[in-house]
């Protein structure tokens, strides 16, 4: 296998930094933690020596990443050694149950009745097979999300004692700087186990979904007809991508799970501690939104099945117009498709409508559901007992926890969805996997390690020659900045400058309401320090809860505006891109598709769709959220402490640094389960590294979190600050760290995003067809003789006809013969200008057709394609697209070509939908369709090709009657390459070489023992050859 192609998925702009002992040390930092647990995929030190993650950053800034670039797995953390390690597992657990049960049958027939507890499996065998190998790998994940999610405790501690001490009340005899450097430790403490959790996580799951890919594969070799070869990607594998990607999924979800609840549980505690029972208010919000939350998850899952099939139904229409797309083209039914089409989005867009209002709840969950909770907390201390006076450390300490506390509550709704899904997946994984009727091991199909490896090498050669011709036809890589921008101004422009105002400003106007809110509460608690009597706190409290009330109250408002809009701006971008997207890809000449793979042209027009559809908003939104939430923590902290502007600039170029080098592209990538073990293998490289240089950016933001915090600590914590705004900005600037990488993931999306926007950008300016309409517009009786003429023509197609000349008579049936398809195909694409000329000039009745315009032209001539194409429609649309002609008339075409009764016969007659291009029917009866819809269309000029797969000779006789009964006001051109069915045309012409043989009447062509003669000779001697 080559390696060296270009590797779309994760291509790094990352630029090189000076600081190269700097840049070692902190990659290091989590590879220290890592080097504690064995069996992590860590590289092998004799491959790749200190710094191997700066080699690749530095090749990501010079050019596009390739596999020679990243940094390669020891060799048992390959591909094969992998699914070899779930194969052993799988065995040895089989031959356990062979040998208790040959161990029981002995026992029972010597009357024994003594059970074995677990020796039978209980559910499905995968679920075994998978905890016995991954059981070291589970408790490795489990251990450090609950250490993770414990350690995540710490900096609330820390910041209330940071408060405490500037309230004089300090619960260590620290100095400032030791709390500061306190409050670091913690963050940084958290920081280190959570990205050597997140790597052990997403390894583990990578490491589930390359084994049981491998364990799909030989499955899938196993089936083959052939023993021990896969001819094509196996289809039966692709409904099992989501099962597992699912099921890789578990084990991190699990660990989340029962971590997390640890983590609420301590939450608790703690806040009882600062709030006592009133903090049980806010633990009851959180309670009685599950429900509510679980109620709009299952109405946007509904939504989302039937946005999936409403999707489906666009995409087989779109994937029928481009397999039809040269009879759409003749048909002029480009038009016609493009409202079907567009009839299907619009029901596409409404749900997308509906999942957009839907939004407006989740914003509100993540916005206001903290507002609610400190609310209804804080407000049931305050209000049980006038003694209860709020002070900054418990404020500012149960903010702190209450975002804690949420996640469990978060995992709650979708936990029993999640597992009845996986629990599905894992059926389905196990019959696919391990049903009996489908194994071959026993009888000697697969070798020990479940494939050939002759056959393995040879199909895994054949499948990365064919990945790799197709990703170099569909690589894009991420625009640039500036290209970026570009796209994104574009559609900013497209949704509309009034919607991009108004989400912005809604925006601003939620991040300004939330500072208000928790400045509020800062303001209160050094006011009520200042009080002296028990009436003044009252008046206080009173005041202060009704302010704090209104503002969530305005926030809300706020959230369902910024909702609203960017609901409205994106339905709008999305249905004018589509738009614009089809009509593009409708006005590109037939010569585009015959060299595209239709799979490319129909993913520009899905999967590019669903990233402008979905992503694209959604990031943006993310993005935006993100940079005002930095900007007002910047603001809060100048505001208190001047001095830190200095230093401003410096942070800011810091982090613009750090951010440029996390940019990765959008670019798609095949999925693992259709490609073999030595694909899967590159595939695993490339998941690793992108594992591996996520984490070390991460590492490189939580430095600077770190930087930036303990730089505002030191500043505030030593200094004459009050200690509510103390409090306020050591709670924003804890929560940057989160806030950064959120910010970062939202600017890869955003750059990720505008690859999709840029290449239907391009679609935009590709190559189209000549006008469909011009202004001088033919005569509406044109052509009224059928005279076609050629004058020396020649087109731009290769093979060409050379100098083509010949001239037909009014209404003339002429017979075209050739031995050659190609020079067939080319009179056809000349006629209806599928592609133009190169020299010379093609006339009907003394009209020049270069000068018509496409759509004038094509309606204006009648065709019977070689190849009988009906749509997914009714029958009579199929017949009369526009519907311009009455039941009447399209009955009487029926009787005439035939089909009267056959069509009577059927279930809704004329509205009989035909499915699959006319499944159900004979490709006779699709061709006297096809000549039904030709004599509906009432033109002078007829071309009539050869039947594929060829018909009987009855249905072709009865085609030449009717065409010789109701066409007789038609000039007809037969092209054909049997030259026994021209014989009844009024004149034969012969090509040969591209140039015009012969023209005459046929008796006179046979009497002169010309070409034409010979080829009815060699015709008669093939068919008189084939029926021996």
């Amino acid at each position: 296998m080559s390696g060296h192609y270009i590797w779309s998925w994760y291509h790094s702009s990352l630029i090189e930094c000076p600081l190269d002992y700097a840049f070692i040390l902190m990659m290091e930092v989590p590879e220290l933690w890592i080097g504690v647990v064995p069996g992590e995929g860590d590289i092998q030190q004799h491959n790749h020596p200190d710094g191997a993650e700066n080699r690749v950053v530095s090749a990501g800034h010079r050019r596009g990443l390739q596999l020679s670039d990243l940094c390669c797995l020891g060799d048992e953390d390959s591909a094969q050694s992998l699914c070899s390690a779930l194969q052993q597992q799988q065995q040895h657990r089989t031959t356990e149950g062979r040998s208790h049960s040959q161990e029981s049958g002995e026992e029972e027939s010597l009357g024994g009745n003594t059970s074995h507890p677990g020796v039978h499996l209980s559910g499905p065998a995968l679920l075994c097979h998978l905890y016995g190998w991954l059981r070291p790998s589970l408790l490795q994940v489990t251990l450090l999300r609950m250490t993770s999610d414990l350690l995540a405790l710490l900096p609330p501690q820390a910041l209330r004692c940071g408060i405490l001490y500037c309230e004089n009340q300090p619960v260590f005899d620290w100095s400032g700087l030791t709390h500061a450097l306190a409050l670091l430790a913690t963050v940084v403490c958290h920081a280190l186990v959570q990205q050597v959790c997140e790597r052990h996580s997403r390894m583990t799951e990578v490491r589930v979904q390359t084994a049981l890919t491998g364990a799909l594969y030989k499955q899938a070799l196993s089936r083959c007809s052939i023993p021990g070869c896969l001819p094509s990607p196996a289809p039966s594998l692709t409904p099992l991508r989501a099962d597992v990607g699912r099921l890789a999924e578990l084990p991190v979800s699990l660990s989340a799970l029962w971590s997390s609840w640890v983590q609420g549980t301590v939450c608790v505690c703690l806040l009882w501690r600062e709030l006592g029972p009133s903090s049980l208010a806010g633990l009851a919000v959180l309670l009685l939104l599950v429900p509510l939350t679980s109620a709009v998850q299952r109405r946007a899952r509904l939504l989302q099945r039937s946005q999936e099939s409403v999707r489906g139904e666009r995409q087989q229409l779109v994937q029928e117009m481009l397999n039809g797309i040269k009879t759409v083209k003749l048909l002029v039914l480009e038009a016609w498709f493009q409202c079907r089409v567009g009839i299907a989005r619009e029901k596409e867009l409404e749900t997308l409508r509906i999942l957009g209002f839907l939004t407006a709840f989740s914003l509100l969950d993540r916005v206001c559901v903290p507002f609610l909770v400190c609310v209804s907390s804080l407000g049931v201390y305050v209000l049980v007992d006038d003694g209860n006076v709020l002070t900054a450390s418990q404020v500012f300490t149960c903010v702190c926890l209450f975002t804690l506390l949420r996640s469990p509550f978060n995992l709650l709704p979708s936990l029993a969805l999640h597992l009845t899904q996986t629990w599905h997946s894992l059926c389905h994984l196990d019959h696919f996997l391990f049903s009996q009727e489908v194994s071959h091991t026993e009888n000697g199909t697969l070798s020990e390690n479940g494939v050939k490896k002759s056959c393995l090498e040879e199909h895994s050669d054949r499948c990365s020659n064919e990945t790799l011709r197709e990703t170099e036809a569909n690589t894009v890589h991420l625009p640039k900045h500036g290209v970026s921008s570009v796209c994104i101004r574009l559609y900013l422009h497209v949704c509309g400058l009034g919607w991009v105002l108004l989400t912005v400003l809604s925006q601003v106007c939620v991040c300004v309401v939330g500072v208000c809110q928790t400045g509020l509460l800062a303001v209160w608690t050094r006011q009520a320090k200042e009080l002296q009597g028990l009436e003044e706190w009252r008046e206080l409290r009173d005041s202060r809860l009704s302010v704090y009330a209104v503002l969530g109250l305005l926030q809300a408002l706020s959230v369902c505006c910024v909702a609203l809009a960017v609901t409205g701006g994106s339905l709008k971008a999305s249905a004018s891109l589509h738009s614009e997207l089809l009509f593009a890809r409708l006005r590109l000449p037939l010569r585009f598709y015959q060299i595209t793979p239709s799979s490319l042209v129909l993913r520009s027009l899905s999967q590019e769709m669903y990233v402008i559809d979905e992503l694209v908003p959604a990031n943006l939104l993310s993005w935006l959220s993100c940079w005002l939430q930095v900007f007002v923590t910047v603001l809060l902290i100048v505001y208190i402490s001047p001095l830190f502007i200095l230093i401003v600039p410096v942070l800011t170029y810091l982090f613009l640094t750090i951010q440029v080098q996390d940019e990765v592209t959008s670019g798609s990538h095949d999925d693992p389960l259709t490609r073999c073990y030595g694909a899967l293998n590159e595939h695993l490289v490339c998941r690793y590294n992108c594992i591996l240089l996520d984490r070390w950016v991460s590492v490189w933001l939580d430095a600077f979190a770190g930087l930036v915090l303990f730089l505002v600590s030191v500043t505030l914590l030593d200094s004459e600050v009050d200690p509510s705004a103390v409090g306020l900005v050591l709670t924003y600037t804890l929560s940057l760290r989160e806030v950064l990488h959120l910010l970062v993931q939202a600017s890869c999306g955003v750059e990720s995003s505008a690859g999709a926007i840029q290449k239907m950008d391009q679609h935009a300016h590709m190559e189209r067809e000549p006008p469909w309409s011009v202004p001088c517009r033919a005569p509406p009786s044109w052509p009224k003789e059928g005279v076609v003429e050629f004058r020396s023509y020649e087109t731009e197609l290769n093979p060409s006809p050379a100098e083509l000349s010949f001239c037909t008579r009014t209404r003339e049936k002429v017979g075209v013969v050739s031995r050659s398809g190609a020079e067939l195909d080319a009179i056809t694409s000349s006629l209806f200008r599928l592609v133009e000329g190169r020299r010379g000039v093609l006339m009907i009745d003394g009209v020049d057709i270069s000068s018509v315009g496409l759509h004038d032209l094509r309606s204006r001539l009648a065709v019977i394609a070689r190849v009988p194409t009906l749509f997914s429609c009714s029958l009579r649309s199929n017949l009369d697209p526009w519907g311009c002609h009455g039941d009447a008339q399209v009955w009487q075409a029926l009787e005439r070509c035939h089909l009267k009764e056959r069509v009577s016969l059927l279930p809704g007659q004329l509205l009989y939908p035909l499915q699959h291009g006319g499944a159900g029917l004979s490709s006779s009866e699709r061709r006297l369709l096809c000549v039904c819809r030709a004599l509906l269309k009432g033109c002078v000029v007829l071309v009539v090709e050869d039947p594929v797969p060829p018909v009987d000779v009855h249905t072709e006789r009865l085609l030449q009657s009717i065409i010789h009964t109701h066409f007789s006001h038609c000039t007809g051109l037969y092209l054909t390459q049997n030259p026994g069915n021209v014989t009844h045309t009024d004149r034969v012409l012969v090509l040969d070489g591209g140039r015009v043989a012969e023209f005459d009447c046929a008796s006179a062509l046979l009497q002169r023992g010309a070409l034409f003669s010979q080829l009815l000779s060699e015709t008669h001697r093939n068919q008189d050859t084939e029926e021996e």
